[in-house]
């Protein structure tokens, strides 16, 4: 490419992101993307500098009806009807209620909107009729079992589809919901009840049919939401034969079943568990790894225990390829799930990794896994990472390049690196404290990073420190360096008055967003975690009205969080269309730890705006940098010099007229000639910044 070629590349590069709006945080999954890497790479307000004990602990908590073994969920300036726009964290329990709670107001205790999705299941049914059952009595979930696994949000069509197990008229069944995001209501004529059956003579096989049994299966992993689809995987309740492992297809529109695939048809168990984690997805395939049970996929069957496989969508989830340790018969033998660890995508490296209750850290190569081979495993790698481990892995590719963070039963939070796509089997740096030994006590991972910016890069956990009397674990939730996490930054016991945990929900990770760490316990509440000063809550009335040649007002309010602003606070306007300036009043805050506000006034001209649409000024740059841009191409030899000064004026052309289209507190820009104002809705975006910590939230404009 000349050089004139490339610098008009990074010019129509500067003009794309110059017009994009302020990026807002999504957490819609478990584990934060299909890949399940477990990393937030957009957090931008916490890093090693302050995460400590003197700036940064506990800043509320929301009480919920029941256990927490979903991780919560998150989304950014929700409308919701009557209440305006919140940030918003959403929580599962196991009483089967969903709530949508205001992710950054202390004082909004009250849940934005709370459902209950029928009754759910005492757990001392699980074993009734079971007397003699070497499985019984039933202690794990307890006193019931509702909602289990990390529901999923499609923040496209805001809906938020959720499995709820319950009771009602002596019946067991799993219900898929579709939620609205702002509401609660039920969507796409939901909820369905979960029911499937496939061929085959495993256990509890009849008339050559293998039926699911809502009773003894468990949907401990989260949802996967995957080209139109939400799949919903099963194992067992506590080991309780009979079951299979499951996983089934719904359409996310209609809620009509359109896979199933069952992991032991024609044997037994082979669950789908995963220590809660969601099966991983790329493309068209879903990755999964199962548990003890029947093999024989090896000979030509159609069992698949203790194994990893990759499994196609659109061949209705028919196998294209598995990995199977060739000591399998013996993990199956003294219950070493190769499943008790959930799989991750590690990306841009085309592998899959998994670690099961061995500890065995086991890689395979997403096209080529491996399948099975009595004398010697051909997978890409395996090592012995941990000791006993149930759970999963997070992944960041930070400065010092791609690493992988575990941390296993009664171990040390480990950081292994990666290195020409295998990972060092020594650890670059694992913690200096251990974790507890209970069996049910792996570590739950998240990671928060500012993409791969140094210092950014934190690794977050919810470990067991002690057990109390009624047999609950009390909790702990650590900060570490994750460039070094020998480098512990903080852990909620160094001010315990203050930022005290509650009781240590097992397999369910912290949500990280904009500052703030949503913790979930078995304490009834969910507890939430951030920057003790300097940061700020950010609240803005529904929409404001324009009649054309005229202003509006509203009310901008800052609210700063616990001992308050450090640093005054300015306001910006993000993305007005032509024709549109917005200027506050005052333009500034001072630091300090009472609530504050500002007005917004926005200034209308004569020119209309589109909903959705960029800036009218926005495709006349790109067409004068671009007309510019090919204009100098064959200047490329001789005149560079004319050319590179085009190129120039076009990024200088196109800059003034995004300047011109974005507001920002200017005076206000004339229409085009000819064209009349309609009444429409256009949105923008304010951001406020104070000391580098920035919250956006947008407004809508209705124009007249």
């Amino acid at each position: 490419m000349t050089r004139s070629g490339r610098l008009c590349s990074i010019a129509l590069t500067w003009v794309a992101l110059a017009g994009m709006a302020v990026s807002q945080v999504q957490v819609t999954t478990n584990h934060n993307d299909v890949a399940r890497t477990g990393a937030n790479l957009s957090e931008q307000i916490l890093s090693t500098a302050n995460v400590n004990s003197g700036n940064f602990g506990k800043l509320f908590s929301r009480p919920v009806d029941g256990e927490i073994y979903a991780q919560p969920l998150y989304l950014s300036d929700v409308s919701i009807a009557g209440q305006g726009a919140h940030n918003v964290i959403y929580v599962a329990t196991e009483h089967n209620s969903v709530y949508a709670f205001d992710a950054d107001n202390s004082t909004q205790s009250a849940p934005l909107w709370k459902v209950n999705l029928g009754p759910a299941v005492p757990s001392g049914d699980i074993c009734q009729g079971l007397s003699g059952s070497p499985f019984c009595p039933y202690t794990d979930l307890v006193p019931e079992i509702g909602i289990t696994s990390t529901p999923v949000i499609d923040p496209a069509t805001g809906t938020l589809y959720v499995v709820a197990k319950t009771k009602a008229n002596g019946k067991y069944q799993f219900m898929l919901h579709a939620l609205d995001t702002t509401s609660g209501a039920e969507k796409f004529g939901g909820p369905v009840a979960i029911s499937a059956s496939v061929s085959g003579r495993g256990a509890a096989s009849s008339g050559g049919t293998v039926a699911f049994d809502a009773r003894y299966h468990l949907n401990r992993p989260g949802l996967l939401l995957l080209n139109g689809v939400v799949y919903v995987a099963f194992a067992s309740v506590g080991d309780i034969p009979p079951f299979h492992g499951w996983l089934m297809g719904y359409d996310a529109a209609t809620l009509q079943q359109v896979s199933v695939f069952n992991a032991s048809p024609d044997g037994e168990d082979a669950g789908i568990w995963a220590g809660g984690q969601a099966p991983a997805a790329d493309g068209d395939s879903i990755f999964l790894t199962t548990g003890n049970g029947t093999f024989d996929g090896n000979s030509g069957g159609r069992d698949w225990g203790n194994s990893f496989l990759r499994l196609s969508t659109s061949q209705k989830l028919a196998i294209t390829d598995y990995f199977t340790p060739n000591n399998q018969n013996y993990l199956n033998s003294v219950d070493l799930d190769v499943g008790g660890g959930g799989p991750m995508l590690l990306p841009n490296l085309g592998l899959v990794l998994g670690v099961g209750k061995d500890g065995v850290l086991r890689l395979v190569n997403e096209n080529q896994f491996g399948k099975y081979n009595a004398a010697f495993n051909n997978d890409a790698q395996e090592f012995q990472a941990t000791g006993f481990f149930l759970g999963a892995p997070v992944f960041w590719n930070g400065p010092q390049g791609p690493a992988v963070y575990l941390w296993g039963v009664g171990d040390y939070l480990k950081q292994y690196a990666i290195t020409a796509g295998r990972l060092q089997t020594t650890p670059v740096s694992q913690s200096t404290m251990s974790a507890p030994g209970q069996i049910s006590n792996s570590v739950p991972l998240s990671l928060s990073a500012n993409g791969a910016v140094a210092d950014s890069g934190i690794v977050w956990a919810t470990a067991a420190s002690s057990e109390d009397a009624n047999g609950k674990l009390h909790g702990v939730l650590r900060a570490f360096d994750a460039a070094n996490v020998s480098h512990a930054l903080w852990d909620s016991t160094q001010n315990s008055q203050r930022d005290d945990l509650g009781s240590f929900a097992k397999f369910a990770p912290p949500t990280i967003a904009n500052g703030k760490v949503y913790v979930p316990t078995f304490s009834g509440e969910l507890v939430v975690y951030g920057l003790t000063s300097g940061d700020f809550n950010l609240k803005t009335e529904g929409s404001v009205v324009l009649p054309a040649g005229q202003s509006g007002d509203t009310t901008i309010q800052v609210i700063p969080q616990a001992d308050g602003l450090i640093n005054p606070l300015s306001f910006s306007c993000s993305g007005l269309p032509a024709g549109m300036s917005c200027t506050f009043t005052p333009a500034s805050l001072p630091a300090g730890s009472s609530p504050m506000q500002s007005k917004l006034t926005v200034s209308n001209g004569t020119a209309s705006a589109a909903n959705g649409r960029f800036p009218r000024s926005f495709p006349a740059a790109w067409f004068l940098l671009a007309g510019l841009c090919v204009s100098a191409t064959p200047l490329a030899g001789k005149r560079k010099r004319g050319a590179i000064w085009l190129v120039l004026a076009g990024l200088a052309g196109a800059g003034l007229l995004l300047a011109l289209s974005c507001g920002g507190g200017g005076s206000q820009s004339a229409a085009a000639p000819g064209v009349t104002s309609t009444p429409s809705n256009v949105k923008f975006t304010v951001v406020a910044n104070s000391g580098g910590i920035q919250h956006s939230r947008t407004v809508t404009v209705v124009t007249q």
